[in-house]
């Protein structure tokens, strides 16, 4: 099986309160998938996410939750999306992939929406995995700066609201970022390789024939003698 790269990126959330039969519903909301939108700096490269990537059939495909601090071992997850149903709704258009839930009544999710409401949470995290054949990178024209183009996910595992979004964790940069500079110093190397052979073959050339007519002015000297 191909190897999966793991990743983790960060995003905002927020909040919107609904009346109901005279109760406040606490429901967040967010777009933490953005497609064909140039990323900040994630660490020597930005990342572009194509439509492709996330389709409105892997809803059904995915088992995503809402976590905090992408804690799923020791804290009930917030909502729920599994394969297309649950407490939590995800749609996919243009723009991206959104998300939005109410939160339930528990502790963490009461802590969760007060921190928010009061700007001490803001930011969220999505964590998911690539394929080595879903994902390259390339150099902008005339520039230093990579791009990482996602064009699938292997799965999405989760939108974590975070006290700090983690934009990388153990992966692209350290793997495949360095292999494609390896790859680009190893072509730039071969380039200059070929470069010098073709100049040394063109001055072979150049000199039998430089040779060659010699040899053709010394036999015709010798003739006239």
């Amino acid at each position: 099986m191909e190897k999966v790269y793991k990743e983790k990126r960060g995003f905002q959330v927020f909040l919107r309160d609904a009346e109901a039969e005279g109760e406040t519903k606490k429901i967040i909301y967010g777009t933490p998938i953005l497609f064909n939108t140039e990323s900040i700096d994630l660490g020597g490269f930005k990342e572009i996410i194509r439509p492709s990537a996330f389709t409105v059939e892997d809803i059904k495909r995915f088992d995503i939750r809402l976590n905090y601090q992408h804690n799923s071992t020791t804290i009930i997850p917030l909502a729920r999306c599994k394969f297309g149903t649950g407490s939590m709704t995800i749609t996919v258009d243009e723009i991206g992939v959104h998300f939005e839930t109410e939160l339930k009544g528990t502790a963490t999710s009461t802590e969760v929406y007060e921190a928010i409401r009061a700007g001490d949470l803001d930011s969220m995290s999505f964590h998911f995995g690539v394929c080595k054949g879903d994902h390259s990178f390339k150099r902008k024209a005339d520039s230093t700066e990579y791009i990482h183009e996602v064009t699938r996910f292997e799965w999405v595992k989760d939108f974590s609201i975070v006290n700090e979004p983690a934009y990388l964790e153990t992966s692209i940069t350290s793997i495949a970022l360095d292999e494609f500079k390896r790859a680009e110093s190893d072509a730039a190397l071969e380039l200059e390789k070929a470069k010098a052979e073709e100049q040394r073959l063109a001055k072979e050339e150049e000199d039998k024939k430089y040779w060659q007519k010699y040899d053709e002015l010394l036999d015709k000297y010798k003739n006239l003698n």
